[in-house]
């Protein structure tokens, strides 16, 4: 029986799962770009009747949670750039 090091070496390794065009629009996005990419599916979900209305529920959830993600990636891009800035001019 091998030991456990070996048994991990041997598992191929998977390739980092990369977003280019999500990582372009954080890069570039302001708060109102993030509102207007949601407005469309949220009016979809919206006109949703029936046994849809529950799924549309967990969409909505999981719009709010992700748009609140991407706004806080944001204010988090806003207050590095700002911090660079600031490092700039000291210089």
């Amino acid at each position: 029986m091998k030991p456990p090091s070996e048994k991990k070496s041997e598992e191929p390794m998977l390739p980092a799962p990369s977003y280019p065009s999500l990582e372009s629009f954080i890069e570039t996005a302001t708060e109102s770009e993030v509102e207007a990419l949601y407005q469309p599916i949220l009016e979809a979900l919206n006109g949703l009747k029936g046994p849809q209305v529950d799924k549309a529920k967990k969409i909505d959830a999981a719009i709010v949670k992700s748009s609140e993600l991407l706004g806080i990636l944001l204010g988090v891009r806003a207050r590095l750039e700002e911090e660079s800035t600031k490092s700039h001019v000291r210089r």
